[in-house]
């Protein structure tokens, strides 16, 4: 299903309840550029505390941080996180996490969902990621973690894995010749949940 997150511009009001929203540099003026009524998450005042407590933290570090939400894996991501998805973002923003990543999936996937079926951390030292960000499959190396962001579900009354907070570092020996594989990619055809257009 296709759900488009439009940037046009709505200032949105700063409150004490949503004071997260305040800076979160370049990614933060970002999400708050989005209108995102039309996504799975709808409007960014009916976001759940969970969410909004999750996304303060990684919005404010300067680590490199990504939070992919709930089943529909909407991602999220900070300035430092930024310069790992090259040319995806900036419509990477909001976009499911399994689209973004689908050449990585295979390997990403099980860990996300042994987090969120679990509620465990996973933690990955040095593992090769075949990655398209620029246009080209890079052979890359990261070390990372994927942990649990759990919160009460309402319906539920219980406390449950809402999310997967995940925190790489790029250990890719740059200075050595890594494999890299020119593909042709047809934007036309690719497919995302969410697309970002201008407005």
């Amino acid at each position: 299903m296709l759900c488009p997150i439009t940037t046009r511009r709505h200032n949105v009001s700063i409150t004490p309840s949503n004071s997260w929203l305040v800076g979160g540099g370049e990614m933060g003026a970002l999400i708050r550029s989005l209108d995102w009524s039309r996504s799975p998450l709808g409007p960014i005042d009916t976001w759940p505390q969970s969410l909004r407590t999750s996304l303060g933290i990684c919005l404010s570090s300067r680590f490199p941080m990504a939070i992919w939400w709930g089943p529909e894996i909407v991602q999220f991501y900070n300035d430092g996180y930024r310069p790992f998805l090259g040319t995806k973002h900036p419509r990477s923003m909001g976009q499911r996490g399994d689209e973004c990543w689908a050449e990585i999936w295979n390997v990403c996937g099980p860990l996300y969902r042994h987090v969120m079926t679990t509620g465990d951390s996973t933690w990955s030292a040095d593992l090769q990621l075949l990655m398209e960000r620029d246009g080209y499959l890079e052979e890359t190396y990261f070390t990372f973690a994927y942990s649990p962001i759990s919160g009460t579900v309402l319906n539920a009354g219980s406390n449950q894995t809402l999310s997967v907070t995940f925190t790489p570092t790029d250990t890719t020996d740059y200075t050595t010749t890594t494999a890299s594989v020119p593909i042709n990619v047809n934007k036309a055809s690719t497919t995302t949940s969410m697309s970002l257009t201008s407005g």
